[in-house]
């Protein structure tokens, strides 16, 4: 007579069966896939197994079952539903506050309490969408490196100022890391920030200067080091070398530094030439702030 225990099926007289549990089928010592039971009492699937075939304990039927059901719960730890719920009310708060012009994107930027947010896509379109000023920092008071300030003007392909273009900033730290876990993770950027330009097609924004990237890499068949940089792509209108029928284009700008040795090599100044990549030379002032000051013409290769 079969009997059920614990929704597995077996028999009390001396012959052995497989048993059918939550669409498993044991056999031979391994699990493999099976009709699942459709509402009912008996077994789906109930099979007379040889005298070659092992016996598996309920107890050891149990953990490999229950295993893998386990490791997908412990995703969602009570601490990191927690996380999660904190994480929502933080991002309604900002919400409010940069909606209600109680805080601007430079607020929440430098804010140390929200620098767990800064890979949250939530937060980031956040900070994008209230982006109206022309000037921003994208580090916190107490982020390692050396101060930096890089200002200049945004032309269009006419060489005119444009104001109101969209600005989107992001670099590596000072160790040369997108992010704390994961170094080449650029569209996760830690540092980053969105200003729009002002009257004149003025900019401004204040940082720290990037470390290179931790690993060299292969180059046209080298492995190469990359200079240090800090990215700059330029939403606007009418920037040269986008589809024709984008209303808002995209130019991408890698801004490297004269100071660093590897911009003395061939190599990278014709990177830089080919590309219309500007080579900024940087000054520090009396107040031990790193400037540099360039212009960004929204002409030739879009990347």
């Amino acid at each position: 007579m079969l009997i059920e225990e614990c929704g597995l099926y077996f028999c009390r007289s001396g012959e052995v069966f497989s048993a059918t549990f939550i669409g498993l089928s044991v056999k031979h010592n391994t699990v493999e896939q099976i009709i699942v039971a459709r509402e009912t009492k008996r077994p789906t699937k109930v099979t007379k197994m040889t005298s070659t075939t092992q016996f598996v304990p309920l107890r050891s039927i149990i953990p490999m079952v229950f295993l893998p059901i386990l490791l997908v719960l412990s995703a969602c730890t009570p601490l990191n539903r927690s996380q999660s719920r904190d994480a929502g009310r933080d991002l309604q708060a900002l919400e409010t506050a940069l909606r209600t012009q109680q805080k601007t994107t430079t607020d929440a930027l430098t804010d140390p309490a929200l620098l767990g947010l800064h890979s949250d896509p939530r937060f980031r379109e956040l900070i994008r969408q209230y982006a109206v000023t022309a000037k921003t920092v994208l580090v916190t008071p107490n982020e390692p490196g050396e101060p930096l300030i890089i200002s200049g003007v945004v032309r269009d392909a006419d060489n005119e100022p444009l104001e109101g273009a969209e600005l989107s900033i992001y670099q590596t730290d000072t160790r040369g890391y997108y992010t704390p876990a994961r170094a080449m993770d650029e569209p996760h950027a830690r540092l980053f920030a969105y200003l729009r330009t002002g009257a004149g097609g003025a900019f401004e924004f204040r940082t720290i200067r990037p470390g290179g990237y931790p690993q060299p890499m292969n180059i046209d068949g080298e492995e190469r080091k990359i200079p240090a940089h800090i990215h700059v792509d330029i939403s606007a209108p009418g920037v040269s070398g986008a589809p024709a029928t984008a209303s808002t284009r995209t130019r991408r700008f890698q801004l490297v530094f004269a100071e660093d040795p590897l911009m003395n090599t061939s190599y990278w100044q014709e990177w830089a030439k080919r590309y219309g990549f500007p080579v900024v030379a940087l000054e520090k002032g009396p107040d031990g702030i790193l400037r540099g000051v360039c212009d960004l013409n929204l002409t030739g290769y879009v990347g």
